[in-house]
C-alpha cells in the first residue's frame, strides 16, 4: 500500500510522463501545421479561381489576333498619313499655276480664244487665235499692262504671228504664240 499512495513519480513514470508532454506538443504541433497548410492551400486555391489571369490570357490572346490581322491596315493608314503631309508640303512648294492661267484669261477680249497653255519651270507658252487683229492688239496692250505691274509675269516674247487661211486661201483667223517668264 505504501507504494500505490506515494505522491512522487518515479524516474520511469517521469521520463514516460515527459516524453508523453513531448509527443503531445510534437502531435499538437503537427495538427497546427496541417491545419496552417490546409488553410493556406484553401485560400491560394480561391485566389486562383478568382483571378482574372485566364481570362486575360484569353484577351491578350485575341488582342494578338486582331493585331496580327490588323497590321495591313496599320501600314496602309501609316502610309496614307505620310501620303498626305507629302501633299501638303508639295502644295505649299508647287507655284500656282492656276492663277496664272486664270490671269491669262482674265484678260482675254470677246472673241478671242486662248487654244494652248504649256507651263515650263520659269515660263508659260501660249497660243491665242482670233478672226480680228484688233483683238490680238488688244490682248497685246493687255498683257503689257500685266508686265508692267509685274504680276504674275515679267516679260513677254511674240514667238510667231500668223494668219490662219482657209481652203479657198481667205484669211479665217489670226494666230500669235506667245511665251511669258516669271
Amino acid at each position: 500500500m505504501n507504494n500505490e499512495i506515494n505522491l512522487l513519480y518515479s524516474k520511469k513514470q517521469q521520463i514516460l510522463n515527459a516524453s508523453a508532454s513531448r509527443a503531445r506538443v510534437v502531435r499538437m504541433g503537427a495538427v497546427g501545421l496541417l491545419f496552417l497548410v490546409g488553410a493556406t492551400s484553401v485560400v491560394l486555391f480561391l485566389l486562383v479561381i478568382s483571378s482574372p489571369l485566364p481570362s486575360l490570357a484569353a484577351k491578350e490572346k485575341e488582342l494578338e489576333n486582331t493585331l496580327k490581322t490588323s497590321d495591313a491596315k496599320i501600314v496602309n493608314v501609316t502610309l496614307a498619313v505620310i501620303r498626305l503631309s507629302d501633299v501638303k508640303t508639295i502644295i505649299s512648294k508647287r507655284s500656282h499655276y492656276g492663277d496664272y492661267l486664270q490671269a491669262l484669261r482674265d484678260i482675254l477680249p470677246a472673241g478671242t480664244d486662248l487654244t494652248e497653255f504649256t507651263v515650263e519651270k520659269e515660263s508659260v507658252n501660249i497660243t491665242v487665235s482670233s478672226p480680228s487683229l484688233e483683238s490680238i492688239e488688244e490682248y497685246f496692250l493687255s498683257l503689257s499692262k500685266l508686265v508692267e505691274k509685274g504680276t504674275p509675269f515679267q516679260r513677254v516674247y511674240v514667238n510667231l504671228l500668223e494668219a490662219v487661211k482657209d481652203q479657198d486661201q481667205q484669211i479665217k483667223s489670226f494666230q500669235v504664240k506667245l511665251t511669258l517668264y516669271f
